[in-house]
């Protein structure tokens, strides 16, 4: 018995075939800690990649997971709750392969679902199971590359020996016969089509599109995953300009490497509360790899109801990502702020700073952010840690000029942080809560008064995810 997009090996043909080749070839066991094969160099040349999952019940009820890698790989298992996960290092999942999951719990098997996922260092193999078990597994070299094949043994709750005698088998010899004798008209292909189109949706909202923890998530948004979310910042100098803001809106990732955003709802509470300053955003770039880089464009819509309309701003930038596992990030790269009457705020109207210029134009290197409005580093240095899968925390450095014009005099290295905490179903995150505080202007080598620390900036938000 085999799941649809199974491509048998040859380690798993029989049961007496599949008994021979784990007694004689087996590299792996769950024996509950990561194992690594040894490297095995297929025939193939160019980077290693991987194809869509297979899955069998063998007649002595075990199930086997197959999978056909393109080139060298390493692999390690490891074990978590309710899953094994086969870590492929150096393997790319190519577009046309369906990362969607390979939906088993019809079978009489602990396996509910196999799926192959994209990860910064390689490719997983996620194995999902109903219940507790282990599992051996081997690497067997052919003339394709390598195929890799996980076998677990009978489940004494969900398996069976004779998968033909199992009343949730849909492929008993009985209704073979009626499929026969069937016959369909074309109204009939047109519900299949859309009992088809009803299942990919399902498989598709099962999917795990995004890790749950905070380090490991790309710069983008992965495909059809919604993001609202609702933000308060505040910053000033001192008990001096101080300035807070209100600000909701929603991020889309049109596929895993374009998102675009739209902050509709941008409120100024202090001082004038006025409608000021929505934005529209887009990310876009080479994401979802151990090193990420990526273009952002986002303009800020010159409307304050209080003040009137003007030609607003643009950021532009080039933002990166290392990512170091599972258990941290370094985010960084490069922003330019370029405000065309200087009626956005920057920093230079929240910092206490009295500069001469020769136009209303400003530009500096620093970032801005939509939700929350927030003045960020021009060239950030933020190192993420995460413990525990809930939590994060990071340190805020690097690079300011508030004003090109008069880069000497606000040239900064600013010092900050933030923590978070996250929220997650059984596949993807379903909400995080962030807390950040900096001092944009922490040290001023061009003043007298190198240390600063009266500038301030703190933001909370809370984004939710909603993945289609």
């Amino acid at each position: 018995m085999a799941a649809a997009g199974c491509h048998s090996s040859e380690g798993a043909k029989t049961a007496g075939d599949a008994q021979g080749d784990v007694a004689t070839e087996d590299v792996g066991s769950g024996a509950g800690q990561g194992r690594s094969a040894p490297r095995a160099t297929g025939t193939p040349s160019g980077p290693a990649v991987v194809n869509y999952p297979g899955f069998e019940v063998l007649p002595d009820g075990r199930s086997v997971v197959s999978v056909q890698i393109r080139g060298a790989v390493q692999i390690s298992e490891q074990k978590a709750e309710g899953r094994i996960i086969y870590v492929l290092s150096g393997v790319n999942v190519p577009e046309k392969v369906n990362r969607l999951p390979l939906l088993t719990q019809h079978f009489p098997t602990q396996v509910t679902s196999v799926t192959i996922e994209q990860t910064p260092g390689g490719a997983n193999l996620v194995i999902d199971l109903r219940e507790p078990s282990t599992s051996t597994f081997k690497v067997h070299q052919n003339e394709s590359g390598n195929m890799l094949t996980v076998v677990l043994p009978r489940s004494a709750k969900w398996g069976t020996t004779n998968p033909e005698q199992d009343p949730t088998n849909f492929e008993r010899p009985e209704e073979e016969e009626k499929k026969s004798t069937d016959v369909y008209e074309e109204s009939g292909n047109e519900s299949v089509r859309e009992e088809s189109e009803a299942e990919t949706a399902r498989r598709r909202k099962k999917s795990k599109r995004q890790p749950k923890r905070w380090v490991e998530r790309a710069l983008t948004l992965p495909y059809r995953t919604l993001a609202p979310d609702i933000s308060v910042s505040a910053g000033g100098y001192g008990t001096r300009d101080q300035r807070a803001y209100l600000a909701s809106g929603v991020r889309y990732g049109i596929i895993d490497q374009v998102e675009v955003e739209a902050t509709p709802h941008s409120f100024r509470l202090s001082p004038n509360p006025a409608y000021a300053f929505p934005s529209i955003g887009i990310t876009a770039g080479y994401t979802g790899h151990t090193f990420e880089i990526a273009g952002r464009a986002r303009y800020f819509i010159g409307v304050d109801s209080d003040v009137g309309v003007s030609a607003g701003a643009l950021l532009v930038g080039v933002p990166m990502a290392i990512h170091l596992s599972n258990w941290g990030r370094i985010d960084t790269g490069a922003f330019v702020t370029l405000d065309f009457e200087n009626t956005l705020e920057t920093p230079l109207s929240t910092r206490g700073l009295v500069l001469e210029s020769s136009s209303d134009f400003r530009a500096g290197l620093f970032n801005t952010g939509a939700s929350p409005l927030y003045f960020d580093t021009g060239i950030p240095f933020h190192f993420l840690f995460q413990p525990v899968q809930e939590f994060w925390f990071g340190i805020h450095h690097g690079i300011n000029i508030l004003d090109f014009e008069n880069a000497s005099e606000t040239f900064a290295l600013p010092l900050g942080a933030e923590i978070g905490i996250s929220a997650s179903n059984d596949f993807n995150p379903t909400a995080d809560l962030g807390v950040r505080a900096d001092l944009p202007l922490f040290i001023v080598p061009g003043r007298d008064d190198v240390i600063e620390e009266d500038a301030y900036e703190i933001g909370v938000w809370f984004r939710w995810y909603h993945h289609l």
